[in-house]
């Protein structure tokens, strides 16, 4: 899963020892101006969460965002 999030642009992934779980940093597809392939404009990481979990045929709980 690590190699393969690093191969997309502009995700970073930080190195988890020990861990099963990976903290891609996505910033590069959200914001004024970011778009990611198939899923549009993306204006924050709500957004970015929810088009990628219907992309999976999956929903996610209405939880407000931390600024």
């Amino acid at each position: 899963m690590l190699r393969r999030l690093r191969e997309i642009d502009g995700v970073e992934v930080a190195e988890v020892a020990g861990a099963f779980y990976v903290l891609p940093n996505m910033q590069a597809y959200v914001g004024d101006g970011a778009h990611a392939d198939k899923f549009g404009d993306v204006p924050d990481v709500d957004a970015l969460c929810r088009r990628a979990l219907a992309a999976l045929d999956m929903q996610c709980p209405s939880v407000p965002s931390v600024q």
